[in-house]
């Protein structure tokens, strides 16, 4: 199992639209569904004993 973190820094409207015309150019189909972030996951790995 792993636990995500979606982390949303603050950025002036002319870094955001940067962003969101790159994202826009190369994730067409995902680039609206959430706002420029940092991903931060934590994975746990189970031991079987």
């Amino acid at each position: 199992m792993s636990y995500l973190v979606l982390a949303y820094p603050k950025i002036s409207k002319s870094d955001f639209d940067f962003i969101q015309d790159y994202r826009k150019a190369n994730d067409p189909k995902y680039f609206l569904l959430v706002e420029p972030h940092f991903t931060i996951v934590f994975s746990r790995i189970f031991s079987s004993r």
